[in-house]
């Protein structure tokens, strides 16, 4: 199974109880959503960008409610994407960091595309 299927599913403190009773569920859905999004991280890094959670979900067609911001949290904490220095404005106007896609993170796309 690839790194992205394995993540970690953690309840969010606004998930609704059914969400944190089936969070261990690991579903398709989600690791083609994570992939799209670090696919959408390495092409910004190609060009020297990084992108915010909610710039790369509407480059990647990642929304709903499991979206683009949880995606990539989760993905942080298991060291696939970082935090840069920059800020800017999410689609709520808040400032929202903007992150690049790590080593770790170009591995696991590697491995998700070679298995599909």
């Amino acid at each position: 199974m690839s790194t992205l299927h394995n993540l970690p599913t953690p309840a969010h403190r606004d998930d609704p109880e059914t969400s944190k009773d089936i969070r261990a569920v690991k579903s398709p859905k989600r690791t083609s959503e994570r992939v799209r999004l670090l696919r959408v991280f390495l092409r910004a890094a190609r060009g020297g960008m990084g992108l915010t959670s909610d710039e790369a979900g509407t480059l990647a067609h990642v929304n709903g409610d499991y979206d683009a911001r949880r995606h990539c949290s989760d993905m942080k904490k298991a060291g696939l994407l970082e935090d840069t220095d920059q800020r800017r404005p999410s689609n709520r106007g808040n400032p929202s960091a903007v992150k690049v896609i790590t080593d770790k993170g170009r591995a696991a796309l590697i491995e998700a595309e070679r298995k599909s």
